[in-house]
């Protein structure tokens, strides 16, 4: 989840250190065999009195097949899930239309 920097008397929010980003990736319905490609073009800030924005394309070669994932890449995965926000159990409405709140 982003942190609260603050920067002055502002307050931004970001990242500090290593960080997960968690995102669904659909595989196609057939897989080739052999490595699987994944490629994501990126670009962020880099703050600290001024931000400095950077972008680059990432590539990865994703083996073939449904191999097991080893236990620290797993556990990093699992801790970044359990920081997602969860949508509020209760009812909330900002005015009074019939039949809110």
């Amino acid at each position: 989840m982003p942190e609260r920097i603050p920067v002055a008397h502002l307050v931004n929010y970001g990242y500090e250190g290593e960080i997960v980003l968690l995102t669904q990736i659909t595989p196609p319905a057939v897989l080739p065999a052999g490595e699987m490609p994944l490629r994501a073009d990126v670009n962020w800030l880099v703050c600290q009195k001024e931000c400095i924005p950077g972008e680059a394309t990432v590539d990865l070669a994703l083996p073939g097949g449904m191999g097991e994932v080893d236990q620290a890449t797993a556990s990093a995965f699992e801790a970044a899930r359990q920081q997602v926000a969860q949508p509020s159990p209760w009812p909330a409405c900002h005015s009074r239309p019939a039949g809110c709140c």
